[in-house]
């Protein structure tokens, strides 16, 4: 009796052909695992899956950040690093696409919360999206802490030009007597 785990997958994106464990690829995605269900789809036959309308660059990032999920191991020093906010932006659409676990999406958030280069209006829409809700938090705490600091200095600047314009009252007074 075969295992159906012990296959090889090839995964076809553009012209590139890739290998993948079928054990891995069931293991990480419920889509996945439907796909390569015997008799269900035609992937589960053929051990073929053909992802249409992604890219080469997209999935060898996606692959990497599967692949690799614990950098902080030494057996992966040298290929794993982590990603950028960019490539979190990249990656997350596909986590999303094909159900990956939690654990994936805990990890881009991580990433996400630690950039403080933050375009609000785009991040906030990214992390509703994608229910990054401690990512959200960060972003409003932020931009709290950003608007509290610019009124500060706005009514400090408003309280020294008032007191400068008092000062200035006073000592014409003074002049006047």
């Amino acid at each position: 009796m075969s295992d159906h785990f012990a296959n090889i997958v090839t995964i076809q994106v553009e012209d590139i052909v890739y290998e993948e464990s079928e054990e891995f690829m069931r293991t990480i995605s419920p889509v996945f695992d439907k796909m390569l269900e015997p008799n269900t789809f035609k992937e589960g036959e053929d051990h073929i899956i053909s992802l249409i309308n992604k890219t080469k660059a997209e999935y060898e990032l996606f692959r990497r950040f599967l692949h690799f999920p614990d950098v902080d191991s030494e057996s992966y020093a040298v290929e794993s690093k982590e990603l950028t906010k960019e490539e979190v932006f990249l990656v997350v659409p596909w986590l999303s696409e094909y159900q990956i676990h939690n654990s994936f999406f805990n990890r881009c958030e991580n990433i996400l919360t630690s950039d403080y280069r933050s375009r609000f209006d785009v991040d906030t829409e990214f992390a509703i999206k994608y229910g990054f809700y401690n990512f959200y938090q960060v972003l409003l705490n932020r931009l709290f802490s950003a608007d509290v600091e610019i009124k500060c200095r706005y009514n400090c600047k408003a309280e020294n030009i008032k007191s400068m314009t008092t000062d200035e009252e006073e000592s014409d007074n003074w002049k006047t007597q």
